[in-house]
């Protein structure tokens, strides 16, 4: 199975809209493609006990290596303070992803 960047787009714009953001308001969805095609899907959930939230890069990565994934091949991140305002902003990969990424190969 593959799946095109507007379809993975599209995978971490729905995501997005499962974030636990109370805090910030900053709801952030990604998706990545492991090296078997498969898409797997994160949000950021935040935490009282700043800084122990999780992003949503590495929740997404998480989903990956629990479905038996072991590389990304691409990811897409969105993220916006207000899911219903529509404003999606494209969001760069984080250093975290990055570097579990660099880890992985």
């Amino acid at each position: 199975m593959t799946i095109d960047d507007d379809a993975l787009v599209e995978a971490a714009k729905a995501v997005r809209a499962r974030a636990h953001a109370p805090y910030s308001g900053y709801h952030v969805g990604s998706a990545v493609l492991d090296e078997k095609g498969r898409t797997h899907c994160g949000c950021n959930v935040e935490n009282a006990a700043y800084p122990e939230g999780i992003c949503a890069e590495t929740s997404a990565i998480a989903a990956m290596v629990a479905a038996g994934g072991s590389q990304t091949t691409i990811n897409a991140n969105f993220g916006g303070n207000s899911i219903s305002s529509g404003m999606d902003e494209a969001q760069f990969d984080s250093m975290v992803l990055r570097s579990i990424q660099r880890l992985m190969r």
